[in-house]
Parts: structure tokens; C-alpha cells; sequence
């Protein structure tokens, strides 16, 4: 990865806006690049924004195996408190990996409530990559897994291989996610692509299926594959986001 050719696509940022705060997470082994285009939407619509860059991510593959699953929340803690310091009412959304770290915040109600979350392709339960694990030694680097884009020309910004090792931390936090799953009450919005050939589309029906939140809906995108924030549906995405939000932070 070359961060002198991409300087700026892959940083965090954080803006200022009104009293709602949202927190936008990206997924594994990619970059805030991935999500980018929902937080500048979020932004544009005056809210206060903050787009972490998750540890270990958008540097180098070694930096990656030598972070575990408790760095990644770490990360994604330190960007709710800044948003709990700066707003009043907060909101997570997270795209695959990040949807697993979303779904870890909410899981910590009712201690610091949030006011919904909104997730798109939640990684939770990866088979191929368990067993990759079975397969390779921890110390092994395989080929990186990006762009899983339907529309063309567009393209994610990500590690060209990837640590069997972060592949383990990223199952670990898929197990610790579902073990909670029914701690989850605020209210959930899901995206859930028809074709995904990353993480399995059953992902998002057993998490629908499984929280507890009386107020929660499941989109499906018929038009991207796992990366759908870069994707045909990206729109769709950002028009029910930005609804969701308007409706539970009155």
C-alpha cells in the first residue's frame, strides 16, 4: 500500500456539525476509503461526523498482525467517546468487520444507550475464513480479499495479503458478537447485499432474526456485492440512512 499515492482517501476525519453524532466504521483490512462517501453524505446534512481509521488498518499487513480484536474495539470506543464529548445523541453505522464492531457498541446498552445503529454486510460468521485458519499457520500472509464491487471501474482500497493471523482475530470477534447478539435493543437498520461474495448474505438474516430491538428493518441491495458503499446501491444506502436517522433522534 502506498500511502504517499492515496494520502488523504484513506485518513479518518472528524467534523463538527449539529447535537447528533454519528460514528461510520470501515471493514477488515481496507480503509476509511470504503465508507467514506456515507460519512461525507452524513456530513453534508450538518451532522458531527467521525470516521475512524481502525488500528492496524491502512498502513502495512505487518502492522495488521500485530493488532488483535481488542485494538479494533478500542479504536471504535475512542471514536463513540469523542462523539459522546461532542453531541448528545449518537448513532454507529459499520460496513462488514465494521458491522461486527458496530454491533459490539450496541451491545453495551443500557450503560451508554445509542440512539440506533445501521449496518451493511455485518461479518460474523465468515466459513471460508475459518478455514483458511484450519488451513495455513498463523504466521502465514495469503492474498488480500478486496473490491467485491458489481459496478465497474470502481475500486477498494486495501492490503495486497493479509495475516492468517488477523483472519483468527476477526473470527474471535465474530464469535464474541454473536454470543451478545440478544443484548442488542436500539433500534437496527440492516443492509444486506442478495450477492456477497465475501460474507455470507445469512449473516444479516440471523442477525435480524436475533436482536432484540423492537424497532428494526432488513434492506436488501439487489444491485452490490459486499462492498456496497462503493457500489450500485450506494444512494439507496444513504437516503435510508439519513431517514433513519431523522426518525430516531426526535
Amino acid at each position: 500500500m502506498d500511502n504517499h499515492k492515496i494520502k488523504g482517501e484513506i485518513d479518518s476525519f472528524q467534523k463538527i456539525g449539529n447535537e447528533i453524532g454519528i460514528l461510520v466504521v470501515h471493514g477488515f483490512t481496507v480503509t476509511p476509503q470504503s465508507v467514506r462517501p456515507l460519512a461525507n453524505a452524513f456530513a453534508e446534512e450538518g451532522y458531527t461526523v467521525n470516521l475512524v481509521k481502525l488500528k492496524g488498518h491502512g498502513e502495512t499487513p505487518e502492522k495488521l498482525a500485530a493488532t488483535t480484536k481488542e485494538d479494533w474495539k478500542t479504536s471504535v470506543l475512542e471514536g463513540l467517546n469523542w462523539l459522546q464529548k461532542n453531541t448528545k445523541i449518537q448513532f454507529v453505522v459499520g460496513q462488514s468487520m465494521g458491522g461486527a464492531l458496530t454491533l459490539f457498541l450496541a451491545q453495551r446498552e443500557p450503560r451508554e444507550p445509542l440512539s440506533g445503529i445501521l449496518i451493511i454486510n455485518p461479518a460474523i460468521n465468515t466459513p471460508e475464513f475459518e478455514k483458511i485458519t484450519e488451513e495455513f499457520s498463523p504466521s502465514e500472509y495469503l492474498d488480500g480479499i478486496d473490491s467485491d464491487i458489481k459496478k465497474s471501474n470502481v475500486k477498494e482500497i486495501a492490503y495486497s495479503k493479509i495475516p492468517v493471523s488477523s483472519i483468527q482475530e476477526l473470527i474471535n470477534l465474530g464469535k464474541e458478537v454473536r454470543t451478545n447478539i440478544a443484548q442488542i435493543t436500539c433500534p437496527v437498520m440492516i443492509f444486506s447485499s442478495v450477492e456477497d461474495h465475501v460474507v455470507p448474505p445469512s449473516n444479516s438474516d440471523w442477525v435480524y432474526s436475533q436482536i432484540r430491538s423492537s424497532e428494526k428493518s432488513l434492506i436488501k441491495l439487489e444491485n452490490s456485492f459486499h462492498t456496497a458503499s462503493l457500489d450500485n446501491d450506494q444512494k439507496k444506502i444513504i437516503n435510508h440512512s439519513l431517514d433513519f436517522i431523522r426518525k430516531f433522534s426526535n
